[in-house]
């Protein structure tokens, strides 16, 4: 299990970019939480691969944003 959580800021730039590669037989679970800001611009990227016999769990929840810009991608 890996945590990311609380990436806030005002009036800057906040990147969230988490690249995970899952190895065979194994579950692992990311999530990434609160990535809020006012003003500024938010990027929130997973990048993620799995292998044969496992399984993965995404979860991106919380992504917001006032008279800015977002994006939020899932590859």
């Amino acid at each position: 299990m890996t945590n990311h959580s609380t990436a806030s800021s005002r009036n800057n730039i906040v990147t969230n970019d988490y690249d995970t590669v899952a190895n065979p037989n194994r579950c692992e679970a990311i999530r990434n939480e609160h990535v809020s800001s006012q003003n500024n611009i938010v990027v929130n990227e997973t990048h993620t691969v799995t292998s044969q016999n496992g399984c993965m769990t995404i979860r991106n929840e919380y992504v917001s944003s006032q008279n800015d810009t977002v994006a939020n991608e899932i590859h």
